[in-house]
């Protein structure tokens, strides 16, 4: 449990020094109450899906879907500030950035191999979409398989 609250906080660090403070969007804080039932949920969730389906170890799409579940759920990613005007939308989408980048993480998919329009309107989808558990394992699954076959991730999907 300790390594995946690890790797969900550095990806955090990561954004919050490289991507969210030089575009302005200050005032941000990881709460750590609710990335621990981050953590917890995804166990729980893989420990299930694992003794269901009688295996030792679940595929990365299954990972990946679970962290973003539970990322976008439970949204540990806290604003404590005013937003300026021009940065309102990014602030809206914090969580759903941290949870699709963990996600292209444990798919091991660089993130240049999305194009910016994708990722934003893969951004927009999970905040406005209506998601089940099985979407997000599917659209891992895609993006995985598309991964191994070398097919450029160009379009929304």
């Amino acid at each position: 449990m300790r390594d995946k609250f690890t790797a969900i906080k550095l990806t955090y660090d990561f954004l919050r020094e490289q991507i969210w403070l030089p575009h302005g969007l200050t005032g941000l804080s990881l709460n750590h109450t609710i990335l621990i039932d981050v953590v917890r949920l995804y166990w729980e969730d893989l420990s299930r899906f694992k003794e269901f389906h009688r295996i030792k170890r679940a595929e990365e799409p299954k990972q990946a879907s679970f962290s973003l579940k539970w990322i976008i759920k439970l949204r540990p990613v806290v604003f404590l500030g005013t937003p300026n005007k021009a940065a309102h939308r990014d602030y809206l989408l914090l969580n759903e950035m941290l949870g699709l980048t963990v996600a292209l993480q444990v798919l091991k998919i660089p993130g240049p191999r999305i194009s910016p329009d994708t990722f934003e309107a893969t951004l927009y989808t999970l905040r406005h979409g209506s998601f089940e558990e099985d979407h997000f394992l599917l659209w891992c699954d895609l993006l995985w398989r598309l991964q191994s076959m070398k097919v450029p991730l160009q379009k929304a999907l």
